[in-house]
This record gives C-alpha cells, structure tokens and sequence, in this order.
C-alpha cells in the first residue's frame, strides 16, 4: 500500500518556514552577553594562530579599555586557557539592561575550575566585553 502523497504546496511551505527559521538563528547567533563572550575567546585562539599579530578579533568583542594594563591582565589570563584548550561554561548570570555579569567556569586538566567574572556591556546594539570591569574583578580574585 503506498504512502501519503506529498503535496507541493506543503513541501514548499516547509522549505521556507525551515529558511526563516535557519535565517533567524543565522542573524542572531552574535547577538547577546554570551556572543560577546564567544566572540572574545575565538579573537584570543585567532590571535594564537597568528603569533600574536592578529589582535582584531578580540578588539572587536570587547570596549576599548581605558588602560592598557588592563587589557593585558585579561588577554593574558584567557590566552592561557585557551591555549591549552580548557572549555568554559556560563554558569550565572545577573542581568541589568545594559549590563551583565556572567560568571564562567572554566574546567582544568585533573578537575580543578576556574572561575572568571565577565562584564559584558550593551554598547549600541552590541554587546562588548567591558575590559576595565573584567579586569578590576579578575585582580580582585588573583589578589593583585
């Protein structure tokens, strides 16, 4: 006995819902404190492909700092982590309208976490990893 026939206009009504929806997905896949967070991480493992001369991609996910000391700290203590490949996941975060804080962990070789505070600003209709922030946190829990 042979199946249900397919009917054209059903077959194409669901070819372009799926385009919507892949279209949607698409567009917002750098959109909110979590892509900021992302994007920051892939600029640090692009700048490790390129020795240190390709900065772009983490310029571009976070606010120009105040203080390049800042930067450093920050992009030295990630660069780290990555380097090494150490996965991290967003664990908390608490929500203001314009800011977030996100609390990631990040899971070392043998079980041992570590945990970094992310500020995360909405700076226009992006979000951006607020280096000044991150950074003043960050020395607060290497007590520096």
């Amino acid at each position: 006995m042979p199946g249900p026939a397919l009917r054209p206009k059903g077959v194409i009504a669901a070819l372009i819902l799926a385009v919507i929806t892949l279209t949607v997905f698409y567009n917002l896949r750098d959109y909110g404190p979590e892509s900021a967070i992302r994007r920051f991480h892939e600029g640090l493992a692009k700048l490790i492909g390129s020795n240190g001369q390709d900065v772009s991609g983490v310029e571009a996910a976070a606010e120009p700092p105040q203080s390049a000391a800042n930067f450093q700290l920050v992009v030295q203590y990630v660069r780290e982590l990555v380097a090494r490949g150490i996965p991290y996941r967003i664990m908390k975060m608490d929500r203001e309208p314009d800011e977030v804080s996100a609390a990631a962990v990040y899971g070392a070789p043998g079980g041992r976490q570590i945990a970094i505070i992310w500020v995360v600003d909405k700076d226009g209709p992006a979000w951006k990893v607020n280096i000044d922030k991150t950074a003043t946190i960050l020395r607060d829990q290497l007590g520096q």
